[in-house]
C-alpha cells in the first residue's frame, strides 16, 4: 500500500498540468482506461497507475493537447487474493485529466466506484458509478475570428471567464479473464448542476457501448481486439476499434481506425510492473477537421501484479 501511494504521488506531481473543453475526449489507447468512459469497468486490469499524454500537432500553436493521470484500486489487490479479475469484490478509481483547445482550457476530477456479482466460475456482473468534476476556462484574448461573432462567446471577449460543472456517470458490465461488454452513460445530468459564468451550454447525456476479447493462438502469441462506440444526441456516432497482438507477454505491435476520422498505429513494451505504450495517429477522412498527426503516449505501473 505504501508503494502504491509513493507512485501516485510522483505521477501525480509530473503529470497536473493546465488544460480546455472539448467535451468529447478522443483516446485512442481507451482500453487501457476504460473506467474513464465505464465507472463499471474500474479496476478491471486491478490496481494500476497510468499516465497519458496525447498531444495533436499542426502548424497551430491552438492544438488539442490532452493529460490523463489516473490511479485504479481493486481491494482484494491489498488483501494478496491471486486473480483479481476474478475473486476481486470493489474497487475505486481517480482520474485528472487536462485539456488545451485554442481559448479554451479545461480540468476533469472524476472518482469512480465499482461492485459486482459473481455469476458463473469466472464471469463477473459489474455495477459502477462515477462523481465527475468539470472546470473550464476561456481567455477571450485567444478567440478566433469566428468565435468573436458568436453572439454567446462576443461577451467574453478581451476577459478570462470561468465556469464549473459537477455531473454522474453510470455503467454495467459483464467481464471475464478474457472478454468484456459494458454499457454507461456519462453526463447522466446533461451538465444541469453549473456555476460560474455561463458560455458554455449544457452537455447532452452520451451513451458509450465498449467490448474487448482476447485469446491465445500460441504459448507465446496473444490477440487482442477492443472497440468503443459513442452516441449523444446532436452529435455525430463515433465507432473506434483497435487490434493488438502481444509476443511473449513483452511486446505488442496493432492498429486501430476511428471510422471517418482517424486510423492509427500502436507498439508497445512491458517490463515486469511497467509498461509504456504508443500510439502514431493520422487522418483517413475529409471529415477529419483538424490538421496534423498525433502522438499519444501511455505509462503504466502494474501494482498488484
Amino acid at each position: 500500500m505504501k508503494k502504491f501511494l509513493s507512485f501516485f504521488l510522483v505521477f501525480l506531481g509530473l503529470a497536473f498540468h493546465g488544460l480546455y473543453a472539448q467535451s468529447r475526449k478522443l483516446i485512442s489507447q481507451y482500453h487501457a482506461i476504460s473506467g474513464y468512459f465505464n465507472p463499471s469497468l474500474t479496476g478491471y486490469g486491478g490496481s494500476e497507475i497510468k499516465a497519458l499524454v496525447r498531444n495533436q500537432w499542426g502548424p497551430l500553436n491552438s492544438n488539442p493537447k490532452s493529460y490523463f493521470l489516473g490511479a485504479d484500486v481493486e481491494f482484494s489487490d491489498l488483501s494478496g487474493k491471486e486473480s483479481s479479475v476474478v475473486e476481486g469484490k470493489n474497487a475505486m478509481g481517480f482520474a485528472l485529466l487536462t485539456d488545451t483547445h485554442g481559448a479554451f482550457r479545461e480540468n476533469q476530477l472524476l472518482i469512480n466506484y465499482a461492485t459486482r456479482i459473481r455469476v458463473a466460475e469466472k464471469a463477473n456482473v459489474r455495477l459502477g458509478a462515477g462523481v465527475f468534476y468539470q472546470g473550464v476556462r476561456l481567455d477571450g484574448n485567444q478567440l478566433t475570428f469566428e468565435q468573436q461573432n458568436d453572439p454567446k462567446l462576443s461577451e467574453y471577449l478581451g476577459k478570462v471567464s470561468d465556469q464549473q460543472f459537477l455531473d454522474f456517470n453510470l455503467g454495467i458490465s459483464l467481464t471475464h479473464p478474457n472478454y468484456y461488454f459494458g454499457y454507461s452513460i456519462q453526463r447522466v445530468g446533461s451538465g444541469r448542476i453549473s456555476g460560474g459564468d455561463s458560455f458554455l451550454d449544457r452537455f447532452p447525456k452520451e451513451q458509450l457501448i465498449q467490448a474487448g476479447y482476447k485469446t491465445m493462438l500460441t504459448p507465446d502469441f496473444e490477440v487482442s481486439t477492443d472497440f468503443l462506440f459513442r452516441s449523444w444526441e446532436g452529435g455525430k456516432d463515433i465507432l473506434d476499434i483497435n487490434l493488438k497482438v502481444l509476443m511473449k507477454e513483452t511486446f505488442w505491435l496493432g492498429f486501430g481506425h476511428r471510422f471517418d476520422f482517424t486510423t492509427n498505429i500502436q507498439g508497445g513494451v512491458k517490463i515486469k510492473r511497467i509498461s509504456f505504450g504508443y500510439v502514431y495517429e493520422f487522418p483517413s477522412s475529409s471529415n477529419y477537421l483538424l490538421p496534423g498527426n498525433i502522438q499519444e503516449f501511455l505509462l503504466t505501473y502494474h501494482v498488484g501484479r
